[in-house]
């Protein structure tokens, strides 16, 4: 089966993560964070960064990813943030969106991308 990707832009994002389905967050500003193979992050307030999977298989790895994450966090020697926000699909965005906390985020820059690693426990 072939999978089609979806391109997810900062105004479809900000939508999703205000939908009153979700409700996560009032979006004050947002950027393109980054982007994978699976997935686009964005930078949500200057602290959420927010995950959007490209396609069905991305969103389902993701979704795997998120159950297994409690059980593993006591046994890896890592620290593995938690998922604070977990979107519902809505009819802007067709696919659950997460959100893992991120104490102690700031921007990448001279010290930001230090403080990014140290937060997620690299």
């Amino acid at each position: 089966m072939s999978k089609v990707d979806i391109v997810v832009t900062e105004e479809i994002a900000k939508k999703a993560i205000q939908d009153p389905i979700n409700n996560f967050v009032q979006v004050k500003t947002i950027q393109l964070f980054g982007q994978g193979f699976d997935n686009f992050v964005f930078l949500v307030n200057d602290i959420f960064l927010f995950r959007f999977p490209k396609n069905l298989e991305s969103q389902d790895l993701m979704r795997g990813e998120n159950k297994i994450t409690p059980e593993i966090q006591e046994i890896v020697p890592i620290k593995i943030p938690n998922i604070v926000y977990f979107g519902k699909p809505t009819s802007i965005y067709p696919f659950y969106c997460s959100c893992p906390e991120n104490p102690g985020f700031s921007k990448p820059g001279m010290n930001g991308l230090k403080t990014l690693n140290k937060s997620f426990g690299f």
